[in-house]
């Protein structure tokens, strides 16, 4: 008797558990026993549920888990069976419940019920819905990242890539989960990227290095945390060549500036001269149509500028079909007032129904398009600012995670800011400033 007493303590306990439900039913299904933490979690009457079918207690789409889980413990007597049931109460709140189904035996040895052990899984159900729908969002986000993306842990076994990655390594996803980087790539230990990655690591800061891997050259920028390292990387082979071809020519720019610098401060000068009397109220008959011609002579000097910059170069074009018209909101990021203020004019003229900002560097603008990713949207962007540039703009990772179409809009003549523009697939086109009307119009 005292072997007993343990026992039928611990049946006690469970019976009067806050975190155990326990429940029994006949082989037809209908209740025969609930205890009375399960009669108050899900609101019903005490005593009320004797002989009430339990499948109406159950949420109806999960009426046939619990009949396939009933049917092995009456075919395994003996064998307990899990199943996770969702239950709803009166108040229409739906509850995850998992439960653990073994057959009742009668003194023949032959099942005459089931006894059901359940526990509330609610709180953990939901964070883990959450946590599979963050992993679902991050997912499509870094599947729309154009640069190559991954992750490794402390021992730098591969936890995430994304497609672009893949395509530079040359391997499937389910080839690198899970695999060291060293045993994949032993070459990497000879690189420069494995003494960058254990610094970023020791001082947990960022990192942005250069690294040459197999004669491609690759803009790495590294964000490590305690357990894991995130690594952005782009190619910038083109581009290097590209800039390495340019810095050659440093020469002939200055033997242009020196020729070109006269006839450019001769229009400036009878523009300036033409604006002074103007001011002083000493208007002449014609200085209007002087202006325009000022001004024509002085995009002729401009046109003929690039042309003599352009000697020996092959620039690329820009080759989109991107309207204006496709997107909703139309941003220009340019730190000028001035521009600020006539540039949205000029678009608004040709495309009225666009929304435009303005921002006035290169942070706002990246800190609008991060708080509202989701917006068909494309940027006017300059070039040069008292601090971030353009290009900063281009390559930082809160634009490299939500690119949109980009119009460089730039006082620039410099041939290598238009090459170096074309190597973002991101950039449609090159416009100079100032922005004219027929400009736009192969944008509309």
């Amino acid at each position: 008797m005292e072997s007993v007493q343990p026992i039928l303590q611990g049946l006690q306990y469970v019976l009067q558990s806050d975190l155990y439900y326990i429940v029994t039913v006949d082989l037809e299904g209908r209740y025969t026993f609930v205890s009375p933490k399960y009669v108050k979690r899900f609101g019903y009457q005490e005593g009320k549920l004797i002989g009430v079918p339990s499948l109406s207690t159950i949420y109806e789409p999960d009426w046939p888990i619990c009949q396939q889980v009933v049917a092995e413990c009456l075919q395994h007597p003996g064998r307990g069976v899990w199943a996770t049931l969702r239950k709803p109460t009166p108040e229409g709140e739906i509850v995850y419940t998992q439960w653990e189904f073994s057959a009742l035996l009668g003194e023949n040895g032959e099942p005459v019920g089931i006894i059901c052990l359940g526990h509330d899984i609610t709180e953990k159900q939901v964070a883990l819905t959450g946590y599979r729908e963050s992993v679902r969002h991050l997912d499509e986000v870094l599947g729309g990242v154009t640069d190559s993306y991954c992750v490794l842990d402390k021992d730098w076994r591969f936890l995430e890539v994304n497609q672009a990655c893949l395509n530079v390594v040359g391997c499937t996803r389910d080839a690198l989960i899970g695999r060291r980087v060293q045993d994949l790539f032993p070459v990497v230990e000879s690189l420069k990227a494995t003494s960058m990655l254990r610094q970023a690591m020791d001082e947990q800061c960022a990192i942005r290095f250069e690294e040459v891997y197999e004669g491609r050259c690759f803009l790495v920028t590294v964000h490590p945390s305690p357990d894991r390292i995130n690594i952005f990387f782009q190619e910038v082979t083109e581009q290097l060549k590209v800039e390495g071809q340019l810095q050659q020519q440093p020469e002939r720019i200055r033997q242009f500036s020196f020729t070109t610098s006269h006839e450019l401060r001769h229009e400036l000068a009878k523009i300036q001269l033409l604006w002074n009397a103007q001011k002083q109220q000493l208007p002449a008959e014609g200085d209007a149509s002087a202006i325009d011609a000022a001004i024509h002579s002085l995009q002729q000097i401009l046109t003929k500028m690039n042309q003599q910059l352009n000697v020996g170069l092959s620039l690329g074009s820009f080759a989109s079909e991107f309207k204006l018209r496709s997107v909703q909101e139309i941003c220009f990021v340019d730190d000028d007032p001035v521009m600020n203020t006539f540039n949205p004019r000029i678009v608004q003229k040709q495309y009225p129904e666009a929304q435009l900002l303005t921002f006035e560097s290169v942070d706002e603008g990246l800190f609008h398009i991060e708080r509202h990713p989701n917006v068909s949207r494309c940027i006017f962007l300059d070039l040069n600012f008292p601090e971030r540039s353009g290009w900063e703009f281009l390559s930082d990772p809160r634009f490299r995670s939500n690119p949109v179409p980009v119009i460089i809009l730039s006082s620039s003549i410099d041939p290598r800011d238009q090459e170096r523009a074309r190597l973002y697939q991101e950039v449609v086109t090159f416009l100079h400033k100032p922005l004219r009307a027929d400009a736009l119009q192969p944008l509309l």
